[in-house]
């Protein structure tokens, strides 16, 4: 799986590729991350950035957006974790 963000764009290269908008909020703790695929889905999550990786968690089919890294069995989070790219 390759996730690629530019500006406001992001594309997911996967079994079930996607693209769409996100909105990144540095602001809060944690952080805050706003999706929307070209097909209208949403996701509302936290994410993390280090070094060498992208932490993301999110909530599927209008589960709140969650409020630590952690996805529970049935709980209807997805945590997702992305090395960098090395050039």
């Amino acid at each position: 799986i390759k996730l690629k963000i530019e500006g406001n764009r992001f594309t997911l290269e996967a079994d079930e590729p996607a693209e769409g908008t996100v909105k990144l909020d540095s602001s809060t703790t944690p952080r805050n991350l706003d999706a929307t695929a070209s097909g209208g889905e949403q996701i509302h999550g936290i994410y993390e950035v280090s070094d060498s990786t992208f932490t993301i968690c999110y909530g599927v089919e209008d589960t709140p957006r969650p409020k630590a890294f952690k996805a529970d069995a049935d709980s209807g989070q997805v945590l997702a974790v992305f090395r960098k790219a090395t050039s």
